[in-house]
């Protein structure tokens, strides 16, 4: 249900690059905004290195799911679980064995669309278009990462590819901020005594941040070299990483982290104090919420269409109905976006999914790839070019 196997289909996969580009952008979203606030509420300056110990903790889901598709190439979970779970003889055990497993990603990827979605509402609202009814601004966001949903997986890895240079600018400018209003010394002192509970849940808490990586359970039946892909997934999570400690150390460096436990978006908040020697460029939070208009806009569309192809592949949906599908999760999308009366609830929400999210991220590939291993099955001896060989 992927792609015809000829040599004029290697357009229409993803190269290793690609599959970098495709972590990064999905991964590095809107949680960028409010992870210095968060982690500062529960352990203060140490938020500097508990958020290293959360990025350990997510390499290992990452490790997790990797070495699972890469266990079965070509294929998408779609295809691979129904297997694992049942037998040759009574394949509709597998398929009922693996509908939780679905439900479970199909409800973890469409939360993950509209909470983004009104998540990045609320701080275009708060920061630039205050005027701009909500709605307007979800309907719109919604509606063009529809339009694109509707695209092959690999035409997605290319647009990932393309706009990924774009949404490392914003972290480029927080360093005018720190060399103009940084004090490394707000950063200190370091390592307080932090109990072992506040310790786990500050970890789990910046590791929220990073969901979205289970997208590689669709992908990755499109990799065009997937026994590289564990190097290419680890360096994308090496780089935003890298990128959500900066804006961190930024943040505590130039507001102490008892001042940025009071601000809403910490990360926009950074950009706001850097001055412009020529006096040339003003309101530099407008042009920094405008590239991360892309790079949200690029995460809910990689959410989007990893939904919209586990639906059309579970139920075998053809090519012309693919926009039906779409349109009707949009709407769905559209709706649960506005659902939170406040932001508040909305923080609640966001907080709530992505322990749910990483959950579901290690018990599935722990299950799986259990199964897989005592059963001694591979996506190469039976069903290693099912992928491949047919078409969307």
């Amino acid at each position: 249900m992927i792609y015809k196997s000829s040599e004029d289909q290697l357009f229409n996969t993803i190269t290793p690059y690609q599959s970098f580009a495709l972590i990064v952008s999905t991964i590095y979203g809107i949680g960028i905004l409010t992870l210095p606030r968060t982690l500062a509420k529960s352990v203060g300056n140490d938020a500097v290195w508990v958020l290293l110990i959360a990025g350990i903790l997510v390499w290992v889901l990452i490790y997790l799911n990797t070495r699972l598709i890469q266990r079965f190439p070509k294929q998408t979970i779609v295809q691979f679980v129904p297997r694992i779970l049942g037998s040759k003889r009574k394949k509709w055990i597998g398929l009922g064995l693996a509908s939780p497993i679905f439900l479970v990603l199909a409800v973890a990827w469409m939360s993950g669309v509209s909470l983004e979605t009104r998540m990045f509402a609320e701080a275009m609202n708060t920061g630039v278009l205050q005027r701009t009814p909500l709605e307007v601004i979800i309907g719109v966001l919604l509606l063009t990462a529809t339009i694109a949903a509707g695209a092959k997986p690999s035409v997605i890895a290319r647009f990932n590819e393309l706009l990924l240079p774009l949404s490392f600018i914003p972290f480029l400018l927080i360093f005018f901020a720190v060399f103009q209003r940084g004090e490394m010394t707000n950063l200190l002192p370091l390592f307080h005594q932090i109990s072992w509970s506040t310790l786990w849940k500050s970890v789990l808490t910046a590791a929220y941040t990073f969901v979205g990586y289970e997208v590689i359970l669709i992908f990755s039946a499109f990799y065009r070299k997937p026994d590289q892909a564990l190097k290419y997934h680890s360096t994308a999570l090496g780089v935003v990483l890298f990128i959500y400690w900066g804006f961190l150390v930024a943040a505590l460096g130039i507001f102490t982290s008892n001042e940025v436990q009071h601000i809403l978006w910490p990360g926009l908040e950074v950009v706001r104090v850097i001055e412009s020697p020529t006096l040339i460029i003003e309101g530099l939070e407008s042009g920094v919420l405008s590239l991360w208009v892309i790079t949200v806009f690029t995460a809910i569309v990689n959410i989007y269409v990893a939904l919209v192809q586990l639906i059309i592949q579970l139920f075998k949906i053809p090519d012309r109905h693919t926009w039906k599908v779409v349109g009707g999760l949009g709407v769905i999308a559209f709706l649960l976006a506005k659902w939170p009366e406040n932001i508040q609830m909305l923080l609640l929400l966001t907080h709530w999914y992505g322990f749910f999210s990483l959950i579901i991220t290690f018990l599935i590939p722990i299950l799986l790839l259990g199964i897989s291993i005592i059963r001694k099955l591979k996506g190469g001896s039976e069903h290693g070019s099912q992928a491949s060989s047919s078409s969307m």
